[in-house]
């Protein structure tokens, strides 16, 4: 694989993975308070899975950087207002449909990544990556907009 390719690659897979609802919301607020809002036990479930999709994308943007670019990402509000309620429950449920979105778009590239086989390993462990944090979420996203909606 060129190396063209490869970078070509390397950026839209970070642009995939990276924008997610839950961590654009942890963004929002540095101290990460919105965090204290979900149950105990779930909070676990939604930290882990915002560390492992940044350590996924640090794995993208580390062979960026070896090829000698910069992993360009979007820019993120620096402040915002509380979350409430609903708030969160919509976005619990739009990470798990952008990520069903991202699966589709990575799914896509496989035929390309198939090319080099450290690219197509790359590629493969962001798929599972992202299809296991939809099977994780998805309960819980169910069970928090019904929450939500009761109230």
């Amino acid at each position: 694989m060129d190396k063209a390719l490869r970078i070509e690659l390397l950026r839209r897979w970070l642009l995939v993975v990276f924008p997610s609802y839950l961590r654009y919301l942890s963004m929002l607020d540095k101290n990460r308070v919105w965090l204290d809002r979900f149950p105990l036990d779930r909070r676990t479930l939604v930290q882990r899975v915002l560390d492992e999709e940044t350590a996924y994308c640090q794995r993208l943007a580390d062979e960026l950087e070896a090829l000698g670019e910069y992993p360009e990402l979007a820019s993120y509000p620096e402040d915002a207002g509380r979350l409430n309620y609903l708030e969160m429950a919509v976005a619990l449920q739009k990470t798990v449909e952008r990520l069903e979105i991202n699966v589709r778009r990575l799914s896509a590239d496989r035929a390309e990544a198939a090319q080099d086989q450290a690219m197509a390993e790359l590629l493969e462990d962001g798929i599972a990556l992202l299809q296991r944090h939809i099977e994780e979420l998805k309960p819980f996203a169910l069970q928090w907009s019904s929450n939500a909606s009761a109230t």
